[in-house]
């Protein structure tokens, strides 16, 4: 089929111009619609953040007492766990004295007296520092010789024996005087 425009060419070229103003428009129109819709997209996402922010807000300020709540409970069992540790700590040396003492007693040389006596505990050891007298240099090395040998007793260190005159019955006695510090743990026997 043959096609005959028989409309003259200034209408045609007007309706060209019409197409193409309509093109540009309609494009231009989209476009704004476009970024109108984009903008109100983000606008919509923007609010429901703002909402779920506010609503976790919300939880937080109902949550701080509970959080308080637990806080507190904590420290309290913290403060009980060291109270726990303290008893615990009493309950181990409670008889680290007595046998100290009895097993001190024991390696003592008969003419040996102990004259002052400083401990501390240090977990389930005594350190001990203590002044000595003795009547003699036998009993001296008896003393000595028993302290380092005896299992309980560990990190012995003596100090230098000096002589002292003291009176006995107003008779003036010749005794040796020299300090003693060791640690004190109790072996199970």
């Amino acid at each position: 089929m043959i096609r005959i425009n028989l409309l003259p060419r200034e209408i045609k070229e007007t309706s060209q111009g019409k197409k193409s103003s309509f093109l540009v428009f309609g494009g231009a129109f989209l476009f704004v619609a476009l970024i109108a819709g984009l903008y109100l997209s983000r606008r919509v996402r923007l609010s429901s953040l703002e909402r779920e922010v506010s609503d976790v807000e919300a939880q937080i300020e109902e949550l701080k007492p509970i959080v308080a709540e637990v806080e507190r409970i904590r420290s309290e069992i913290e403060e009980l766990d060291r109270r726990y540790e303290v008893l615990g700590s009493l309950v181990r040396t409670r008889f680290i004295y007595p046998v100290f003492m009895e097993k001190l007693t024991e390696i003592t040389p008969r003419d040996t007296w102990i004259r002052r006596m400083d401990t501390d505990t240090e977990d389930s050891r005594l350190l001990v520092d203590f002044s000595v007298m003795a009547r003699d240099n036998y009993a001296v090395a008896d003393f000595i010789s028993a302290i380092e040998e005896h299992p309980d007793f560990s990190e012995v260190n003596f100090t230098g024996i000096s002589t002292e005159t003291v009176d006995v019955n107003e008779t003036p006695v010749e005794l040796r005087s020299f300090s003693v510090s060791c640690v004190y743990e109790h072996s199970a026997e």
